[in-house]
């Protein structure tokens, strides 16, 4: 956990959030691949340099970021996106 990798996917569902303190927006993003559907986080920060992106189109996306594991299951917290 917490080492940088990336992935590379299709964009299937987001769901914009906010942040509990602030209520910054953040998003919660699934692609897919492959060998399935994994899950991919983007922070405030991210999110307002990231989220544009994903709107450009279903993909391929490459996705640069840290795997960071919640109840046992691993994720990604962005932090690069671009369509490929």
């Amino acid at each position: 956990m917490g080492e940088t990798v990336y992935a590379v996917g299709w964009y299937v569902t987001g769901k914009l959030t906010t942040t509990q303190e602030r209520k910054e927006l953040m998003e919660f993003v699934t692609f897919s691949d492959e060998w399935g559907k994994f899950e991919v986080t983007l922070f405030p920060k991210a999110f307002q340099r990231l989220g544009l992106e994903l709107r450009r189109g279903k993909g391929p996306f490459l996705i640069r970021g840290r795997v960071e594991s919640e109840l046992g299951i691993a994720g990604l917290v962005a932090t690069d996106i671009a369509l490929v």
